[in-house]
């Protein structure tokens, strides 16, 4: 059976790994949004002078609004599963630092 103490020092450090994995992931997604935000800008922004008359500025910005929504509700989805992920880490590095071994 395992010394209660090795096992709250394992469960801190497995705490601290979950965290900065997690914590990892969310700044690489974060970087690549910004990335993919700044890239359809120069998309868009591309296409502004093609524009001759309202009708198609409104619809190049229905257009950009669309593109905007679909990207946040992406990134919202990503994010959610990773935080789930992470929160199903944590619950089973706690429920293995406290469940009685079988000898």
């Amino acid at each position: 059976m395992s010394n209660p103490m090795e096992k709250a020092q394992q469960l801190g450090q497995k705490l601290v790994e979950i965290q900065t994995s997690t914590m990892k992931d969310l700044a690489a997604m974060q970087q690549k949004n910004l990335e993919n935000y700044f890239e359809m800008t120069r998309q868009f922004t591309a296409r502004l002078p093609e524009t001759q008359d309202p009708q198609q500025l409104a619809d190049l910005q229905r257009e950009v609004s669309e593109t905007l929504w679909k990207n946040y509700q992406e990134t919202n989805e990503t994010t959610g599963e990773l935080v789930r992920t992470a929160w199903d880490e944590v619950g089973d590095a706690y429920r293995s630092a406290f469940t009685q071994e079988s000898e």
